[in-house]
Parts: structure tokens; sequence; C-alpha cells
């Protein structure tokens, strides 16, 4: 399981190399009490706790083990909401076919209004239309090439008005 592996790796490299603990002269682990309930870990290395989550999900996508980086990046954005990372995890549903799952995260997204670049506008459009919403699509669009997010462009026009006209 995730917490496993997590837990293994932290507890394997720690005297050694410092992820788990401060350095100190005499080893000394956390108090129980100041524990994260979910993995197991001082508050205090949350940060490398974040690097061994990127590390982990790094080395599943160089061995194209998408659903194992999947759940390290499930538990990255429990973690840690980032947009980077709810971003991966969107692609990471887009690339093992889920895109009911990578739609609502990119919707989730802009209704949190942290989808600011032009591509990842785009990206959340061209889904809107693959899954048969073209007037949700335009209306995004329209609002996104309004507000200046994205570049009113011959292509993105041709895009705008073929929504409109599935719609």
């Amino acid at each position: 399981s995730l917490k496993s592996s997590v837990t293994s790796v932290l507890l394997v490299t720690a005297p050694s190399q410092n992820l788990y603990w401060p350095t100190r002269s005499a080893w000394k682990p956390p108090p129980c009490s100041s524990m994260m309930p979910r993995l197991g870990v001082a508050p205090r290395v949350e940060v490398r706790l974040l690097a061994v989550l990127a590390l982990l999900s790094s080395v599943y996508f160089n061995l194209e083990q998408y659903i194992a980086m999947r759940d390290v990046v499930y538990e990255l954005v429990s973690l840690y909401p980032r947009q980077q990372y709810v971003m991966n995890l969107a692609a990471l549903h887009g690339q093992l076919g889920d895109t009911n799952k990578q739609l609502a995260l990119l919707e989730t997204l802009k209704d949190d209004q942290r989808l600011h670049r032009s591509e990842h506008v785009l990206n959340l459009v061209n889904l809107l239309l693959v899954q048969n919403l073209p007037y949700k699509a335009a209306q995004q669009l329209e609002v996104a090439m309004s507000d200046g997010n994205i570049e009113v462009t011959q292509r993105n026009l041709e895009l705008l008005s073929q929504a409109w006209y599935m719609a």
C-alpha cells in the first residue's frame, strides 16, 4: 500500500540522509503526540514528505506505472492541494482514459479561479467539447477571451464558432 511504501522509504533513508528527522548529533524519533494522523510522520517534515512523494511519483512515471502514480498524486493532492498537483492528477486521469474525472478536476480548478494559463483553459474547453458539452465550452472560451486570459486568434475564434455551432 502507499502508506507502507512511503513509511518504509522514510524509515530506510532516515538515519543516513536526514529525510525523516532534522540533523542532530543524537537521533531521536519525534514524539507520538505530534504525529500526522494520515501518514504517521511528524508535521515538521512535511516538506521532506512532499519531496519523497514527488520522487515516488516520478519513479512511477518513469516506470510507466500510471495507476500507482495516480495513488501517490492523490496523496499529494490530499496533503497539499496545489494547482500543479491537481493538474497532474487530471492529466493522469486523461492518460488512463477517465475523462470524466479529468473534466471534474479541471472544472474544480476553474471554479476556484486557479486555472489561469491559456493552455489549461483551452484544454478545459476541448475536454468539454469531447464530453459533448459545447454550450459550456463556448461560454468558457468566450469569457476567457473577453477577460484576456486567451488571445483572440483565428484558431481560437474557429474553436469558439465550432462550439457555438455544436451547441
